[in-house]
């Protein structure tokens, strides 16, 4: 368990009895209930978890995907025989051109790629796992266009506070700061529903 006191910043879950946790020191922490079971510290260095998922793959392993300060992107596969977590993947957010902070992270439900939104209003589509391309290279941590977001502009301006993956369609839903809850297509890159009457930020 931590051994000094720590300001949560963000929380993922994964199953009803487990969830994981990131703080302003940069570390990453797994509960089971009310008992830290596991902390990784030092995660994003000292720079602050800005935005956690997690998933869920079976009754034994569990990946979380965490952002940072520092302008990367990790994706973790957590053991809960040993209560062991592991570092997977790590992205590069400022290789893919991010300039502003990841706000929001989410995988989709083939866990093949993730979605990062940002505080500049803009949602990146990234590999996280292999898939080699004609030249032989790896596509692991690099935009699913290439380069560039796959959407700017979701909630106007303003920071992007949440993305969730749907389980069963190729959509995904995005809330922003300004109080707007938008759900888009990710083959057509077109808004499919959209609510901007939410009184506060989402």
């Amino acid at each position: 368990p931590p051994k000094s006191h720590t300001t949560i910043v963000a929380v993922g879950k994964y199953d009803d009895s487990a969830m994981v946790s990131g703080s302003a020191d940069g570390s990453v922490l797994i509960w089971q209930g009310r008992n830290c079971v596991e902390e990784v510290k030092d995660a994003h260095g000292t720079a602050a978890i800005t935005a956690l998922h997690a998933s869920s793959e079976n009754s034994v392993s569990s990946l979380v995907l965490s952002a940072g300060a520092n302008g990367k992107a990790r994706l973790w596969r957590y053991h809960g025989d040993d209560r062991r977590l592991e570092l997977s993947v790590e992205i590069d957010l400022f290789e893919l051109g991010i300039s502003g902070v990841a706000s929001a992270v989410c995988l989709h439900q083939s866990r093949q790629r993730c979605l990062i939104g940002t505080t500049h209003a803009e949602i990146y589509e990234v590999f996280v796992t292999e898939e080699l391309g004609e030249d032989g290279t790896s596509s692991v941590g690099k935009s699913v266009l290439g380069e560039g977001p796959i959407f700017r502009g979701l909630g106007g301006d303003e920071e992007l506070t949440c993305v969730a993956a749907s389980t069963s369609t190729k959509q995904f839903s995005v809330c922003g700061r300004d109080g707007s809850v938008t759900l888009w297509d990710t083959e057509s890159r077109g808004l499919v529903k959209s609510d901007a009457s939410l009184p506060s930020p989402a």
